[in-house]
């Protein structure tokens, strides 16, 4: 089947065909190949063929890796089914049943799909328009709600709940304060959608569940097609396409294929439940399947596999690395040690570790052939963006990925730190990092010199009141701080949309791109923002404080089909990208940047765990006094362990991107003591196991 020998798990895992299997496939086990020769195994059985084959995967980019393989492999006869086989992700999937049975699942035949900006607008229009409807028209359960709550607050806390709408109706035990409301809202934005022939991409689940629930002819027709149904990154999943893998799922009439790595399950802001993998593993096993795990690891030195295993190994249920190469002529991990002879703070300190990583580039870059060979990964986008200013500023050539798409896109969000700091620039506590960020970016395109002496040009102040010293100096003893101060004023006799164009025409910013973009890509974006910002208005009147909440809930939220994960490219760049984006990735050398970072999500005040049910923080919003519920406590403990647990499977997923160099910045005596994950920061928890591993080494 291969010229290349499988492993014994990777052959029982291509070759048990006959049932049912989960897969678990640690980092860099080889997993996409497995499912290669399982296709291939099955074809080569005469059982089935490629029309009887459903291969689900997570990305757009993973089904067309697959496909590429698969012709590879495949006779010329063979390859031309290939264009009709249903090798796709669940949307995918889903349009291409709804489309063919529009009229059995009561759609338009001429539906599409909305765009991110289009369905966010068109939600946040259904939330507000109904409850100043159930205002006007003496709605007491609204009223009620409106006493208690600000109407920002209620827009807020709803959103998320439509978003995920399917899971909240198939809810039992949550409270049902907001039902009445919850229910105006999504008939409101059913309505505003069906005037278009749209849907957003939870619809696309949605309506395919209810196609296959409602039309048992349909359902029975596919579950006799499909005698195979694979699924890759199965952790990834959340329950309604789990519900839909279930509906298809009808052993011993097919077989079910789900492969994944519950330790690798990083999607929870996406809905994605890693409970999901379990339970199918529990039905798998049920119907007379097996668990096969692929423990080996082809991408990582032994030293980083021993590093991880160490750190990681508190995490539920691991399953240690087992390396299968051997050691490079460098050392596995490198602890870059960061001076600094005060106590820095938060901002201080990541200017210092891009420096530092500034000093050591140019021989990372000769030990590893080459820029694009080395990648640096983050946990916030924020800490991204200073760190592609700085590499630009100091002539490094930078490659942004990031797992949000256009929202994430760094002269998308550069417009929107620069509103933040417009918006808030006479708070009494403004915002530095924002500050920092517009003022490095290429709006100003200010040095980090010229920041750190503005910085300390003002006088330390006793007033607990008076503003950061970056912002004070700005704002009096620039011309920055004219323009901000000026568009400030502007906010309340000009529309976001005006504000937001004149903020690219006084700083000439589409020039500034185009200069450094020659393929103009970058001064696109810019321009489609500043139309999606107009048509935004154009909907409903929105004021700046509404326009940043929406755009940010947009770049936090990211796309609602996921973003290929980055790919490896050939040009002669550093590569910067989130942790999410390096998902399914690997480089010789990785920089694993502020490590320090502490996050700070608290749970939502409305806040809703499928399956355990839906609580409101305080009773009444306006009361000084209020404390939390004993209901919402009860789901706060669970969403924190959650939150807490998917840290530590980020974290795993960091360290196991590392071909050949782990690179760990080190702040001596910043550090806390040992403690098992989930850590209360990164780089407290591995410092000593750092230590541990250099003694072992």
């Amino acid at each position: 089947m291969s010229k290349l020998e499988l492993t014994p798990p990777q052959k029982l895992a291509a070759t048990h065909i006959d049932h049912s299997v989960g897969i678990v496939a640690n980092a860099g086990s080889g997993k996409t190949r497995v499912l290669v020769e399982r296709v291939l195994h099955i074809l080569e059985s005469g059982t089935a063929d490629l029309h009887n084959i459903l291969l689900v995967t997570f990305t757009e980019k993973a089904a067309q890796e697959l496909r590429e393989r698969l012709s590879k492999r495949l006779s010329i006869e063979k390859r031309l089914d290939l264009l009709g086989a249903s090798i796709t992700t669940f949307h995918g999937f889903a349009m291409r049943i709804l489309q063919e049975h529009a009229p059995a699942a009561k759609l338009p035949s001429s539906f599409r799909v909305a765009s991110e900006g289009e369905a966010a607008s068109l939600l946040h229009h259904a939330i507000e328009s109904s409850i100043l409807e159930g205002l006007d028209g003496n709605n007491d359960a609204i009223i009620g709600l409106c006493k208690r709550f600000k109407f920002r607050s209620i827009v807020k806390h709803m959103a998320p709940l439509l978003e995920d709408r399917w899971s909240f109706e198939q809810n039992t035990e949550s409270d049902t304060t907001i039902t009445p409301l919850f229910e105006r809202c999504a008939e409101k934005y059913k309505t505003l959608k069906i005037k278009q022939s749209l849907l957003d991409f939870h619809d696309l689940e949605i309506e395919l569940w209810k196609l296959f629930n409602d039309d048992p002819k349909i359902l029975s027709d596919y579950q006799r097609q499909f005698r195979h149904i694979m699924v890759d990154e199965f952790q990834d999943t959340n329950p309604l396409q789990t519900a839909i893998v279930q509906q298809l799922f009808t052993p011993p009439d097919n077989t079910l294929c789900i492969v994944g790595d519950p330790k690798q399950s990083i999607y929870r802001f996406r809905r994605a439940d890693v409970r999901c993998f379990s339970d199918m593993l529990t039905r798998i096993i049920d119907a007379g399947g097996e668990t096969i795990v692929l423990p080996d690891n082809f991408r990582s030195t032994p030293g980083i596999i021993h590093f991880t295993n160490t750190v990681c190994k508190e995490m539920p249920n691991y399953t240690p690395l087992i390396a299968h190469r051997g050691e490079s002529d460098k050392p596995s991990l490198v602890p870059l040690i960061i001076q600094c002879e005060t106590t820095p703070t938060a901002e201080e300190r990541r200017l210092l570790e891009v420096q530092t990583i500034i000093q050591n580039l140019p021989k990372l870059i000769q030990d590893h052939d080459g820029p694009s060979n080395i990648a640096c990964l983050f946990q916030t986008r924020a800490t991204l963006q200073l760190w592609a200013d700085a590499l630009r500023a100091s002539g490094f050539p930078i490659h942004i990925y990031s797992s949000g798409g256009f929202w994430e896109r760094p002269e998308i969000q550069t417009l929107i730190t620069a509103l933040h700091v417009i918006t808030g620039i006479h708070n009494k506590h403004p915002d530095e990092r924002h500050l920092l960020a517009m003022l490095i970016s290429p709006l100003f395109s200010i040095t980090l010199d010229d920041v750190y002496r503005w910085r300390h040009m003002m006088p330390q102040s006793d007033d607990p009141h008076e503003s950061a010293p970056l912002h004070s100096a700005v704002i009096r003893h620039s011309a920055v701080g004219q323009w901000l101060n000026t568009l400030h004023d502007a906010i309340d006799t000009q529309t976001p949309y005006e504000v937001l164009k004149h903020i690219v025409q006084s700083t000439h910013y589409l020039e500034t791109l185009n200069s450094t973009d020659p393929t103009g890509q970058q001064a696109a974006n810019v321009e489609s923002l500043l139309r999606r910002v107009q048509r935004i208005s154009q909907i409903h009147a929105v004021t700046m404080p509404n326009l940043l909440e929406q755009l940010v809930e947009l770049r936090d939220r990211g796309e609602r089909v996921p973003d290929s994960p980055a790919a490896p490219v050939h040009d002669n760049a550093i590569q910067l990208m989130t942790i999410h984006a390096a998902k399914g990735n690997e480089f010789s050398a990785v920089i694993l940047a502020d490590c320090k970072y502490e996050p700070r999500r608290e749970p939502p005040a409305w806040l809703f765990e499928p399956g355990l049910g839906f609580a409101i923080k305080y009773t009444d919003d306006l009361d000084p006094n209020h404390t939390p519920t004993d209901s919402w406590e009860a789901l706060a403990t669970q969403y924190r362990s959650d939150e807490a647990s998917e840290r530590s499977r980020l974290l795993y997923v960091a360290l196991t991107r590392a071909e050949n160099q782990l690179i760990i910045p080190i702040h001596p005596n910043q550090s806390g003591k040992e403690s098992p994950l989930p850590p209360r920061n990164w780089h407290d928890a591995l410092v000593p196991y750092i230590s541990m591993h250099k003694v072992a080494s």
